[in-house]
Protein backbone atom coordinates (compact mmCIF):
# COMPACT_ATOMS: atom_id res chain seq x y z
CA UNK A 1 0.00 0.00 0.00
CA UNK A 2 1.34 3.41 -0.98
CA UNK A 3 2.35 5.53 1.98
CA UNK A 4 2.99 8.70 -0.06
CA UNK A 5 1.73 10.32 -3.21
CA UNK A 6 3.48 9.01 -6.30
CA UNK A 7 5.06 12.43 -6.88
CA UNK A 8 6.53 12.44 -3.38
CA UNK A 9 7.85 8.89 -3.73
CA UNK A 10 9.37 9.67 -7.14
CA UNK A 11 11.05 12.84 -5.85
CA UNK A 12 12.51 10.97 -2.88
CA UNK A 13 13.59 8.07 -5.10
CA UNK A 14 16.01 10.50 -6.75
CA UNK A 15 18.38 9.63 -3.90
CA UNK A 16 18.86 6.27 -5.62
CA UNK A 17 21.04 8.21 -8.08
CA UNK A 18 23.72 8.03 -5.36
CA UNK A 19 24.09 4.30 -6.01
CA UNK A 20 27.02 3.61 -8.32
CA UNK A 21 25.72 2.45 -11.68
CA UNK A 22 22.33 4.18 -11.47
CA UNK A 23 22.05 6.55 -14.44
CA UNK A 24 18.45 7.75 -14.16
CA UNK A 25 15.08 7.66 -12.40
CA UNK A 26 11.69 7.80 -14.08
CA UNK A 27 8.06 6.89 -13.85
CA UNK A 28 6.24 4.09 -15.57
CA UNK A 29 3.39 1.61 -15.27
CA UNK A 30 3.39 -1.97 -14.01
CA UNK A 31 0.10 -3.85 -14.18
CA UNK A 32 -1.71 -0.55 -14.87
CA UNK A 33 -0.29 0.98 -11.66
CA UNK A 34 2.35 3.66 -11.20
CA UNK A 35 5.88 2.37 -10.70
CA UNK A 36 9.31 3.90 -10.24
CA UNK A 37 11.82 3.11 -12.98
CA UNK A 38 15.48 2.94 -12.07
CA UNK A 39 17.79 3.04 -15.07
CA UNK A 40 21.18 1.38 -14.62
CA UNK A 41 24.26 1.20 -16.81
CA UNK A 42 24.60 -2.55 -16.17
CA UNK A 43 22.18 -4.76 -14.24
CA UNK A 44 24.29 -6.80 -11.81
CA UNK A 45 23.41 -8.84 -8.72
CA UNK A 46 25.10 -6.16 -6.59
CA UNK A 47 23.01 -3.33 -8.00
CA UNK A 48 19.82 -5.40 -7.71
CA UNK A 49 20.57 -5.88 -3.98
CA UNK A 50 21.19 -2.14 -3.52
CA UNK A 51 17.88 -1.03 -5.09
CA UNK A 52 14.67 -1.72 -3.12
CA UNK A 53 11.79 -3.69 -4.66
CA UNK A 54 9.44 -0.87 -3.72
CA UNK A 55 9.77 2.74 -2.69
CA UNK A 56 7.11 4.67 -0.76
CA UNK A 57 4.72 1.80 -1.41
CA UNK A 58 5.22 1.83 -5.20
CA UNK A 59 6.92 -0.99 -7.12
CA UNK A 60 10.39 -0.40 -8.51
CA UNK A 61 11.51 -1.71 -11.89
CA UNK A 62 15.20 -1.85 -12.80
CA UNK A 63 15.93 -1.21 -16.48
CA UNK A 64 19.40 -1.71 -18.02
CA UNK A 65 20.09 1.18 -20.40
CA UNK A 66 23.84 1.37 -20.63
CA UNK A 67 25.63 4.63 -19.96
CA UNK A 68 23.55 7.71 -20.75
CA UNK A 69 25.43 10.77 -21.96
CA UNK A 70 24.23 14.17 -23.09
CA UNK A 71 24.61 14.80 -26.80
CA UNK A 72 26.80 17.61 -28.01
CA UNK A 73 24.85 20.68 -29.01
CA UNK A 74 23.66 20.46 -32.58
CA UNK A 75 24.02 23.63 -34.62
CA UNK A 76 21.34 22.82 -37.19
CA UNK A 77 18.56 21.21 -35.18
CA UNK A 78 15.72 22.23 -37.48
CA UNK A 79 16.96 22.33 -41.07
CA UNK A 80 14.82 24.10 -43.64
CA UNK A 81 12.66 21.70 -45.57
CA UNK A 82 13.47 21.26 -49.21
CA UNK A 83 10.54 21.38 -51.60
CA UNK A 84 10.79 19.67 -54.92
CA UNK A 85 8.80 20.69 -57.90
CA UNK A 86 7.87 18.60 -60.79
Amino acid sequence: MATKSFGQALAEAAQLMNIEGVVGIGQGKADEKDCILVFVALKTPEIEKAIPLEYGGYPVSIEETGIIEAEKEQTNRFPKSHKTTG
